[in-house]
């Protein structure tokens, strides 16, 4: 699969006081959807959806903001996974926007981190946040991991958005940054000069 870096579905952010920032990189953003036809579980949406008999609709994005649900007469159920990785520790958040009548769930390394029951509808708003799955995980490590989120629709197609935030979580001195600086910066003068010579 391609990998893409930073793209609008990550958003890396830093400040001076961790002045390197926190890589991430997506490896793949597969939406599947299905519909409900079996009893739904807003205890446990990730037993849930694995419960259900429906056929499965798959496509792989590049991108999932903005994306439509394809809501169906009986009802629907979504599921949406990220596989990414981070080249440092982390304090990563994770904001998914769905179109969700029976509410959702996410996860991240198939652990828990946010559940809501309530008909979620942000309306394009990153500010609505009592209508966004939000949830945080501190100290990710550098590696690879995966984000899920889950959540079931009654009704209408309405647009849909995720946004992951990774920031170092260890502030980097301004001497190593500055170091860093260095070193990247040597790198391109030497670079260039191989070229022209």
């Amino acid at each position: 699969m391609k990998k893409t870096s930073l793209s609008v579905l990550i958003i890396t952010a830093f400040s001076f006081s961790n002045a390197i920032a926190a890589t991430a990189t997506i490896n793949s953003t597969a939406y599947q959807t299905r519909a409900i036809d079996t009893v739904l579980d807003n205890t446990d949406y990730m037993a849930s959806w694995n419960a259900q008999t429906s056929t499965v609709t798959s496509q792989d994005l590049a991108d999932f903001n903005g994306v439509s649900s394809p809501w169906s007469a009986s009802g629907e159920f979504s599921h949406l996974k990220v596989n990414f990785t981070t080249g440092i520790k982390t304090n990563t958040s994770f904001l998914l926007a769905p179109d969700a009548g029976f509410g959702g769930a996410i996860y991240v390394d198939g652990n828990l981190i946010a559940s809501n029951t309530a008909d979620l509808w942000w309306g394009f708003d990153w500010n609505n946040t009592s209508q966004i799955l939000a949830g945080m995980v501190n100290n990710l490590k550098a590696g690879d991991h995966t984000f899920e989120g889950y959540w079931a629709e009654t009704c209408c197609n309405g647009g849909q958005g995720l946004q992951i935030v990774a920031t170092a979580a260890t502030p980097v001195p301004a001497a190593a940054w500055l170091f860093g600086s260095a070193i990247v910066t040597l790198a391109g003068v030497r670079s260039r000069k191989k070229q022209l010579g």
